[in-house]
């Protein structure tokens, strides 16, 4: 089963040059302290960032991640997380992402930026 899968995360709406995506949270999504593990974050930004590629790009593409760069702006809590993700730049090679993910309450918890190489142009019809 693929990671983006195990993960759960899920598509929720499209938008002009990106997606919003959702986590249902559970207690293996927590660090010992009892708020969302910042590799869960992470994650989650890297998968919305592939999911708003898809939509920009395509599914006719592999891709993969060069760059994510997070910022852990306060404890995420709560019973899921809520992913934003706009393509920045779409290149030939190289697309560049903005990711902000809020907690269930709202509140900003981290924002990301993500960097996917394309691996293979897409086949021509």
């Amino acid at each position: 089963m693929a990671f983006e899968h195990t993960l759960g995360l899920k598509l929720t709406r499209r938008q002009a040059g990106g997606v919003t995506c959702r986590l249902a949270l559970h207690e293996g999504h927590l660090n010992g302290d009892g708020v969302v593990h910042g590799g869960v974050l992470a994650s989650v930004a890297d998968e919305a960032a592939w999911y708003a590629i898809v939509e920009v790009h395509g599914r006719n593409c592999k891709v993969t991640t060069t760059n994510l760069t997070i910022h852990y702006l306060r404890p995420a809590t709560g019973t899921f997380l809520r992913a934003r993700c706009f393509v920045l730049k779409p290149g030939r090679r190289l697309f560049s992402t903005r990711v902000e993910i809020f907690d269930a309450r709202g509140k900003l918890a981290a924002h990301a930026s993500v960097t996917y190489m394309i691996l293979e142009a897409p086949a021509t019809a």
